[in-house]
């Protein structure tokens, strides 16, 4: 099954998001140890496989000279998509047709 899908259609080539659902392993927020006051923020809030696929991707394509920036983002409903009686979808299609990541906030 899908966990996460990456989406490039952005104002600026090399910049996208990664829309996912929270699913250990694949994807989970990242838990604060007890010891740790400071708070994780951008995609350091999220560990599992599609976070560290991600994070690989985009080593490998700075490494060979290519400006590439992701941004990571829970589909808010949690669902992976559905059509509704009105046609329109839920879940990660939804969101994926309501072309919610054409500004993502890197």
């Amino acid at each position: 099954m899908v966990q996460c899908v990456y989406i490039s259609d952005t104002v600026k080539p090399g910049i996208g998001c990664m829309f996912a659902i929270q699913s250990a392993p694949y994807l989970s927020v990242r838990k604060k140890k007890h010891d740790e006051d400071e708070k994780y923020e951008g995609n350091e809030r999220y560990e599992g496989y599609c976070a560290d696929l991600a994070e690989a991707i985009a080593g490998k394509m700075r490494e060979n000279g290519f400006e590439f920036k992701y941004k990571l983002q829970l589909v808010k409903d949690g669902a992976y998509g559905a059509k509704k009686e009105n046609g329109t979808w839920n879940g990660m299609i939804g969101e994926l047709t309501r072309k919610v990541w054409r500004t993502p906030k890197i």
